[in-house]
């Protein structure tokens, strides 16, 4: 009798045991399952903050930066040898070769363009630019900074460039391209001479973007032109990649290839992460990142702040 009594206890102690234990586990994998989620919020939450300063004050010093670039067109534009140059050497107001390269010998041996060349070169020294030169109406450049170098651009017509066609319409143009004559990437900015209501031309420089790189500081920190294409970056890997929907579909094949002298960009993948929202995979790189953006800080680019967060994977992989 006493052998059947304890069998019996054992019999309902045992699936109480079981049903304890079950409870046990689940508490504990709930609990861990919350201090986990708890953990990463509060991560993600302190790095989103840090990464929004971060981008605010690149997107600040980056504005000022091309707001001080973009001035320099519009104060040499004013100057009275630029005008005088463009009145005489503008559309139909001299007879000129239709052969370019005879072109470029004629101007290159005017003195009043040669002096205003050597002007533009200190000027670019001054404000440490690296090319300035002036167009005249129809897009032949007239005068260069590198005038004295193998790229000289004396000659070169830069009428389908959009900062050309900017100040065409009267306003201050901007560009990233990758130089024609050069094949150095840079940002150009340009502006306007006029005589009164007339356009005679334009002053462009540029400033290559290695230059302006070291402003952006971490390499997980790029920048992208009105396209969305990447167009400074300190990875090397990530330069003229483009950023997923974006509007480079609406430049054709061959207005790609002016630009950036190529026609197919490498995409540059960025998806959700599954395991939280607010987070993406970077170019297939395991470990979640998060992104801020500060988007047209000026002359139509974006800047994109990133922050890779290992330790929230850790986490995840864990619980």
């Amino acid at each position: 009798m006493s052998q059947w009594k304890f069998s019996f206890r054992v019999s309902r102690i045992v699936p109480v045991c079981a049903t304890v234990l079950f409870l046990w586990g689940a508490l504990v994998w709930y609990g861990g399952d919350w201090v986990a989620k708890e953990r990463v919020q509060k991560l993600t939450t302190n790095e989103g903050e840090i990464l929004a300063e971060r981008a605010d004050a690149l997107a600040y010093n980056l504005h000022r930066y091309l707001a001080f670039l973009h001035a320099l067109p519009t104060h040499i534009a004013a100057d009275s040898a630029v005008i005088k140059a463009l009145l005489a050497h503008r559309d139909g107001s001299e007879k000129l070769p239709s052969d370019v390269r005879a072109k470029t010998a004629r101007w290159m041996a005017n003195s009043e363009l040669s002096s205003l060349s050597q002007e533009l070169k200190r000027e670019n020294g001054q404000f440490e630019t690296d090319i300035t030169w002036v167009i005249n109406n129809i897009g032949d450049c007239i005068a260069s900074s590198n005038s004295d170098t193998p790229e000289n651009f004396v000659g070169t017509n830069y009428r389908d460039r959009d900062y050309f066609v900017m100040t065409t319409k009267g306003r201050l143009g901007h560009q990233f391209a990758v130089g024609r004559k050069t094949g150095v990437p840079g940002i150009y900015f340009s502006s306007p001479v006029m005589d009164g209501t007339v356009f005679l031309g334009s002053v462009v420089i540029k400033v290559n973007v290695d230059k302006i790189a070291p402003l952006i500081g971490s390499a997980d920190s790029l920048v992208t032109d009105e396209y969305g294409v990447v167009v400074i970056s300190r990875r090397p890997a990530l330069y003229l990649r483009a950023m997923p929907n974006q509007r480079l579909e609406e430049l054709s094949p061959e207005a790609r290839d002016l630009r950036y002298r190529r026609r197919n960009l490498e995409p540059l993948e960025i998806e959700p992460w599954e395991h939280w929202s607010g987070m993406f995979h970077f170019d297939k790189r395991e470990a979640p990142y998060l992104i801020a953006t500060r988007s047209e800080i000026a002359e139509g680019l974006s800047v994109h702040v990133m922050d890779e967060l290992v330790e929230v994977e850790k986490f995840i992989e864990i619980f």
